[in-house]
């Protein structure tokens, strides 16, 4: 009854609306932002019909090694699937799919990353159950602060103080298209803080908001003099605004305007009709080590864990 099939550039449209039309699909998984890093990224996706219908896509990449990942280039991964997938036919699915990704694709491994489920429209946890029937083990665990904008959680007595300095301190927040202001003030925190990089260039940020203007939404928190000293970037999905970038200056950490973005955020989207802010995971090594530091700020405004997994089967 199915049909597998690997994806290529002529079934974009096809591949885009079940996406779009689909139980648990954001818009990291339409095929311009898929398609955006191939180079780092090497295509491996797979449609899956059947009996003639588009019920399921996988997002996914093989490595040199024989890995087959879905997806190794994105936050979140697995089956997205039409509203008439069922547990059976997800069952079904996984039995047809490994034996494609191992016979025709020639892959020795098989690493899958669930969809969380805040970012679902209709419960869409079939690919769970059968990743358990299947033996999958659980090789990663990422743990993310999550508010429910429903239902949110008092702040902390730090984040409070924090909030009433950068009122003192006239901080202002708005959204903004200077991405090229915030990236500077980004990758001197991540260097000097952390030793890191942004995953994304400047170039890329601003590539990938011009494609997805709706979803990709950097907000500023300003000085008296406009002065920009913090930043976030929001990946907006129906019911999701995820943090995916935060930075700020030195004298803004003094001034407490991170806090004050924060809570013109959760402000702004709880207008919106959005259901949930996530802060995004906290982990390093797969979620082997908890960075306690960063947690804990998160979990002073509130936010509470909702875990992103992956899983691995020999093939």
């Amino acid at each position: 009854m199915w049909k597998i099939e690997r994806y290529t550039k002529d079934k974009k449209k096809e591949w885009n609306s079940l996406v779009q039309n689909s139980k648990n699909g954001t818009f990291l998984f339409l095929r311009d932002y898929i398609d955006y890093n191939l180079d780092r990224f090497p295509d491996c996706s797979l449609m899956c019909y059947f009996k003639g219908n588009l019920y399921a896509v996988l997002p996914a990449t093989k490595d040199k090694n024989g890995v087959f990942s879905s997806h190794s280039g994105l936050t979140y991964g697995g089956f997205v699937v039409d509203v008439r997938m069922t547990t059976l036919l997800m069952f079904s699915l996984f039995d047809v799919v490994l034996d494609y990704i191992r016979d025709v694709i020639g892959a020795k491994e098989f690493l899958y990353s669930t969809v969380p489920y805040i970012y679902t429209s209709i419960p869409s946890e079939e690919d769970a159950y059968a990743l358990f029937r299947y033996d999958f083990k659980l090789i990663g665990r990422k743990v993310s602060s999550v508010i429910n904008l429903s239902n949110p959680l008092t702040w902390s007595e730090l984040r409070k103080r924090k909030l009433k300095l950068s009122d003192k301190n006239e901080i202002h927040c708005c959204t903004s298209n200077e991405y090229e202001r915030f990236w500077n003030v980004l990758e001197t925190n991540l260097k000097t803080r952390h030793n890191a990089l942004p995953v994304h260039t400047k170039e890329e940020i601003e590539k990938l908001h011009g494609l997805f203007p709706n979803n990709i939404i950097l907000f500023v928190a300003l000085d008296k003099c406009d002065v920009l000293q913090a930043g976030i970037v929001i990946y907006l999905s129906k019911h999701v605004a995820h943090v995916q970038y935060i930075g700020s200056t030195q004298e803004g950490r003094t001034v407490g305007a991170v806090d004050s973005l924060v809570f013109y955020i959760i402000q702004y989207y709880n207008c919106a009709g959005i259901d949930y802010i996530d802060f995004g995971t906290s982990v390093k090594e797969g979620g082997k080590e908890l960075c306690e530091g960063l947690i804990f700020q998160k979990e002073g405004f509130g936010g509470r864990a909702v875990c992103y997994d992956t899983y691995s089967l020999e093939l």
